[in-house]
């Protein structure tokens, strides 16, 4: 049987020690990424809020000049829509449109990627 001497004892813990201020670091450098993907997502979101009201004049615009017909241009707003993003899907629906592939498949068969929801073929793909 080996016998524990005092420099066995104190290289286990240094070598804790040294694990403990990695795992310390490595929280430390999540926290900031998250901090900062935070503060992106919060950019973006106003970004968001300026282009939709930067659309939604636009479009009024057009309307109250008589520029475009209101019924024309709301069917090709959703023509377009449709196209971006597939057919909106009936509240509650079990199934989803790949915005990849545009084929309808079962909810339970996508899978969340970097670029959104998309069906498990193209998802391996």
């Amino acid at each position: 049987m080996k016998r524990i001497t005092y420099s066995d004892e104190l290289a286990a813990a240094y070598t804790w020690n040294g694990q403990a201020r990695l795992a310390n670091d490595v929280i430390a450098e999540a926290e900031s990424e998250i901090t900062d993907l935070d503060t992106r997502v919060r950019a973006m979101a106003r970004e968001l809020v300026q282009l939709r009201t930067i659309v939604t004049v636009l479009v009024g615009t057009l309307r109250d000049l008589n520029v475009v017909d209101a019924h024309v241009l709301d069917v090709r707003m959703q023509a377009a829509f449709e196209e971006a993003l597939g057919p909106t899907p009936p509240v509650g629906s079990t199934e989803v449109t790949c915005p990849r592939c545009k084929q309808l498949v079962a909810r339970a068969q996508t899978t969340m990627t970097g670029d959104g929801v998309l069906c498990d073929r193209c998802a391996g793909a």
